[in-house]
């Protein structure tokens, strides 16, 4: 079992469509870094990010199902035109989690098949 927090927990993210602003796909890598807060890295600089933007899953790393809520942005720092440091809010206190669940797959499983009768 890996938690997004730890160090070695990463999955690729993208942000929840905001309405208000059309934002449609923002991908990064949202990194662990071990304390109460990820990294969200490797964003395009003509990004339309904003304190606040919730960040989920993609789905693209195989890892992770898509549209897992991971959290949201606590703050944005830029340098030269791009994202220097994008930190991320966890979506929940994890530490004071009593119930979680294990997802094995990130894949469907097999899909029943239909008989029809005669």
């Amino acid at each position: 079992m890996r938690l997004i927090l730890s160090v070695i927990g990463l999955a690729l993210a993208t942000l929840r469509e905001n309405k208000a602003r059309s934002v449609l796909t923002v991908l990064g890598v949202v990194i662990g870094t071990g304390t109460d807060q990820m990294r969200f890295e490797y964003i395009p600089g003509t990004a339309d990010l904003k304190v606040g933007d919730r960040v989920v899953t993609s789905g693209m790393d195989g890892i992770y199902p898509k549209g897992f809520v991971i959290g949201q942005i606590e703050s944005i720092q830029r340098s030269a035109g791009e994202f220097s440091n994008v930190l991320i809010r966890p979506a929940v206190n994890l530490s004071a989690l009593e119930t979680v669940l294990v997802v094995t797959s990130a894949t469907e499983g097999p899909k029943a098949e239909r008989t029809s009768a005669p």
